[in-house]
């Protein structure tokens, strides 16, 4: 059975900021592990929220429960530097 994970921020930087921390590529990127028989979708979805930008992360296709608890574990942890990230990358750019 298939399964996914979607995580969400409300983050302070601006979308374009966001976009440019997360990928310059599309959107929407296919995902496989080294060893995994498929690969899963994951999506970015940005919308300016006037304080910020409101980020969603759905990463569909995954294997199994398993699966989808070490990817939302994983997701988790590198969203939750992503403040970091852009308060430094905001700052450097002023």
């Amino acid at each position: 059975m298939a399964t996914q994970v979607r995580l969400r921020r409300a983050l302070s930087a601006p979308a374009a900021l966001v976009w440019r921390a997360l990928t310059t590529a599309d959107a929407r990127l296919t995902w496989q592990w080294d060893g995994e028989a498929s690969e899963s979708v994951v999506a970015i979805h940005l919308t300016d929220t006037g304080a910020g930008t409101d980020l969603v992360v759905p990463h569909e296709g995954l294997a199994d429960e398993d699966a989808r608890e070490h990817h939302a574990k994983g997701w988790s942890d590198c969203l939750d530097r992503l403040p970091g990230w852009l308060d430094s990358a905001d700052r450097s750019s002023s």
